[in-house]
């Protein structure tokens, strides 16, 4: 019997179908690789694609159904919880529609709680393919990701795999089955040993952010830290390359800094790479709240040698420590991210051992499984 495969993911499948076909850059780090590979799987078999990241769209390509089903918009004074519930519900009627045999869950959260019960209520076999932390800090995390795992051990979930060690790590001390835990990894096309250790160069500390211009990425406090240092006298520019439903703010935000901040929008992998290894540091501020898998903007910025100033967010200081390649500073907290940034310029020798901690740093975060050959172990 052919399987008949629904995927649900983040991004817009259509558009990675475009570019890839185009041979235009990809906009962030394995998106070719990984879709590339989903494509050529799915080819033959009949699939449903779901994209959360995509403008609303029906579209049968071959033997698939692309549909783009964004988050609807929130209003009104019941909690966003409401909202994102009412789109899982959307999503797993889509889902059914399909009637699919085998179910691919690429989303986290609450969206996983809805959905990983709909595959139980209609006996869907399941890989979970996860790029984020399992929170436990608030009650409400606790709550949506003890439903999560309590799915996850069903027998009709095939594995859950998740985006390297850290973030793997916390789906068993959530509960997960050890036996279904599966740390994954993109192939790496960068090797740090291409690249030179750096030392500080004289002139204007270049800061660069890479990845959703959004809250809970923290990029707040880096546009906070530079305006606090260019007030003491200190010549540093901030670039920001990537997009987000608070960039407008943002922009708003950064205006004292006038020419000093620079908003790239979405740029190509290879432009934020060549833009990491120039640039005196990169920083990595996401807050707590958001459920980080593991920054390929910080594994790059590692290959690169570049120092890094990252948020203490516990799937980073889970397994790097403070001094290997970056260093740390409290999440949410401008003030500090400013200090720090202001301790390491005036101190050239730690800047170079930082830069050389780098290799370290890199070797830690190395994990031999790649992406799609969880998915050929379930599905092949």
């Amino acid at each position: 019997m052919t399987p008949r495969i629904a995927v649900v993911q983040h991004g817009d499948v259509r558009e990675a179908r475009l570019l890839r076909t185009a041979g235009a850059p990809e906009p962030y780090f394995g998106m070719h690789y990984s879709q590339g590979f989903l494509d050529e799987w799915m080819a033959g078999r009949p699939h449903l694609v779901v994209s959360l990241n995509a403008p609303r769209y029906v579209e049968r390509q071959g033997d698939g159904i692309l549909v783009g089903l964004p988050e609807p918009p929130h209003r009104g004074p019941l909690p966003r919880t409401v909202t994102q519930f009412r789109w899982a519900l959307q999503i797993a009627r889509e889902v059914r529609r399909f009637r699919p045999t085998h179910f691919l869950l690429r989303t986290g959260t609450l969206l996983a709680a809805v959905l990983l019960r709909t595959v139980v209520r209609h006996h869907w076999n399941t890989l979970a393919m996860f790029a984020g932390f399992f929170p436990s800090a608030r009650p409400y995390d606790r709550l949506v990701t003890g439903q999560i795992v309590r799915m996850l051990n069903h027998p009709l979930v095939f594995a859950a795999g998740n985006h390297r060690q850290p973030a793997t790590d916390s789906m068993t001390d959530a509960g997960l089955n050890p036996r279904k835990a599966i740390a994954w990894d993109y192939p790496l096309v960068r090797d740090p040993a291409d690249f030179a250790f750096k030392s500080l160069r004289p002139g204007s500390i270049e800061i660069v952010y890479a990845g959703a211009v959004t809250v809970a990425k923290g990029v707040g406090e880096v546009i906070d830290a530079v305006v606090e240092l260019r007030k003491g006298g200190r010549d540093v520019r901030l670039t920001v390359c990537g997009e987000g439903a608070d960039l407008p703010a943002f922009r708003e935000r950064a205006a004292p800094l006038g020419p000093a901040a620079s908003f790239l929008g979405r740029v190509g992998n290879d432009e934020v790479f060549r833009r990491m290894a120039e640039a005196t540091f990169v920083c990595v501020p996401t807050r707590p709240e958001f459920p980080e898998g593991f920054r390929l903007t910080l594994t790059e910025a590692l290959a690169a040698h570049t120092p890094i100033l990252a948020s203490d967010h516990p799937v980073f200081t889970r397994v790097l420590k403070d001094g290997e390649g970056l260093r740390y500073f409290p999440a949410g907290d401008g003030a500090a991210l400013a200090r720090l940034t202001a301790s390491l310029a005036d101190d050239p020798t730690g800047y170079e051992n930082l830069s050389r901690g780098t290799t370290v740093a890199f070797d830690k975060l190395q994990c031999p499984v790649r992406f799609h050959e969880v998915i050929r172990g379930w599905l092949p």
